[in-house]
């Protein structure tokens, strides 16, 4: 979706409506579910047949990515967002996503601002002068721990000491969770989890830091049980086993495609609401960490069989979100008006009994073995529009010589992205 200006994104992507409470004997405390995505309300407009599906999705809330994929004042408008519609008691779920050089394996995300270590200090700052003592939820940079395992570029340019770097500096609130995204297909028995236990060891003391546990499934389709289960073994890998774990349940209802394919997989349905009733005791919460419906990329390079070709990555994909939601938890449940549609779950207190985990459907999607995964390529939201000039960041192919970046915004954003913004590669 390409708006014009911050004021347009704000009244698009939030309205203050419920919000999802949790119970536990020692307090209530509402997890903030503002964040209505990006593309939806355009996609209302565009697409009248899909109102109710998408309103009955979006009262449950996203998880807002502060990227440096988006434009600085794009950041602004987030940050001032979830500050102004956000109660004081609520806690507030957030992906950073900013590492200078990040994705530096698919090359899908990796035209950000931060360009060392100095931007990314600056860019973790903003954040904790924003919210110095708000009950945030942090997941901490997808994919960067689970790359360093392979070695190469992620080592090159040094992953692990910037993600060090973000958990110290993110802890200076005292009131903040915090959240690493390790890669789930690193703990795979195909993987790395030993190598992958012993980095996170490294920098993660166990005697210091607020960073309470693990990412999993971020972007991505995998079984909530099984998710489940890698948590457990990553927290006996690790000696923690107070560790818990965020799950995105945003596609993934059905569970992964055979080859456990990344891109627009077909066959996968939207998954558990978010919360934090998750009927396990290392599980904290099941968040939608993707707002499902938007592309993962035009998937044209896939091989599996199993990608479903899209618009570019964070693009309302109206036929995929059909599928997502006649394959998801809504249907299956009957919930698929907003008259029937439950509120955002209340959670039971913490020491009541809890509902099973999430049982995904089989029908259309087998359950093999796990495939042996090098890498899942996590593509960032849509980008979000600069207050100042209506620009957006470059979404074109990776690395372009200036020739082809010119030529691409020609092509893509000449009617609201201004000719010297393109050169800069940020429309």
């Amino acid at each position: 979706m390409r708006l014009s200006s911050a004021v347009s994104l704000v009244s698009a992507s939030l309205a203050l409506t419920s919000v999802s409470f949790v119970a536990s004997a020692e307090e209530v405390m509402p997890i903030c579910n503002v964040w209505k995505g990006y593309t939806y309300e355009k996609a209302k407009a565009d697409y009248p047949d899909l109102t109710d599906s998408i309103n009955i999705v979006q009262q449950h809330g996203f998880v807002p990515w502060y990227t440096d994929n988006s434009p600085q004042q794009g950041l602004d408008v987030i940050i001032e967002a979830l500050q102004s519609k956000c109660p004081e008691k609520s806690k507030i779920p957030m992906v950073i996503y900013g590492l200078p050089k990040k994705d530096c394996v698919a090359n899908y995300s990796n035209m950000g601002f931060n360009k060392n270590l100095d931007d990314y200090k600056a860019f973790l700052q903003r954040l904790n002068d924003a919210f110095p003592k708000q009950h945030m939820i942090y997941i901490v940079e997808p994919d960067a721990i689970g790359l360093t395992v392979n070695g190469g570029c992620s080592v090159d340019n040094d992953y692990k000491g910037a993600v060090k770097v973000a958990l110290e500096m993110l802890s200076a609130n005292p009131n903040a969770e915090l959240y690493l995204d390790i890669g789930f297909w690193a703990l795979l028995d195909s993987g790395k989890p030993d190598m992958l236990a012993q980095i996170v060891n490294e920098i993660w003391p166990k005697d210091g830091g607020k960073l309470k546990g693990i990412a999993l499934n971020v972007s991505n389709y995998e079984k909530t049980e099984e998710m489940i289960a890698l948590c457990e073994k990553f927290a006996k890998l690790t000696g923690r086993n107070g560790m818990k774990c965020i799950i995105d349940t945003s596609r993934n209802y059905r569970g992964p495609s055979a080859t456990h394919e990344w891109c627009n997989a077909k066959g996968a349905g939207i998954g558990h609401p978010p919360t934090m009733d998750t009927g396990n005791a290392q599980a904290a919460y099941f968040l939608w960490v993707k707002t499902p419906g938007e592309s993962d990329g035009e998937c044209t390079n896939e091989k599996s069989g199993e990608a479903t070709v899209g618009p570019r990555a964070g693009d309302f994909f109206k036929d995929y979100f059909q599928m997502l939601w006649q394959n998801g938890y809504f249907v299956d449940k009957k919930q698929t008006s907003p008259s029937s549609a439950p509120a955002p779950t209340t959670a039971k207190p913490t020491s009541a009994p809890a509902p099973a985990p999430v049982v995904t459907l089989g029908t259309e999607t087998p359950a093999p073995a796990p495939a042996p995964v090098v890498t899942v390529a996590t593509v960032a939201p849509a980008p979000v529009p600069s207050s100042g000039s209506g620009s957006f960041l470059y979404c074109g192919p990776a690395r372009p010589d200036a020739a082809s970046l010119t030529a691409w915004c020609n092509q893509n954003c000449p009617a609201f992205c201004p000719t010297d913004m393109c050169k800069q590669g940020s429309c």
